[in-house]
């Protein structure tokens, strides 16, 4: 395990497969895809969404590093770091 003194950057020297990731969490859940846009400005449609159709459960202690990493970021003009929901411009959105 990667250790280092709080606040700094620690490498990760393991790799991470996806196509395992994915598998995993699809024999406990279900996925969403569609192909989408950024969520801020220019909202470019470059991108590929997967979605978890049921929600991961993390610790109180997770939540909590979360929320403060999520303080550090800028917000966009709303106060959130996304824009209102977008119609589906008949995009598919395909259930894994």
């Amino acid at each position: 395990m990667n250790e280092g003194k709080e606040g700094e950057p620690v490498p990760v020297t393991m790799q991470v497969n996806y196509v395992d990731f994915l598998n995993s969490i699809v024999r406990k859940s279900h996925l969403f895809n569609y192909k989408g846009s950024l969520t801020t400005p220019p909202c470019s449609e470059i991108v590929n969404w997967w979605v978890i159709n049921k929600p991961l459960h993390i610790s109180v202690s997770e939540l909590d590093r979360l929320l403060e990493r999520y303080r550090e970021r800028p917000t966009a003009a709303n106060g959130f770091n996304n824009r209102p929901t977008q119609p589906l411009n008949d995009r598919q959105v395909i259930f894994y």
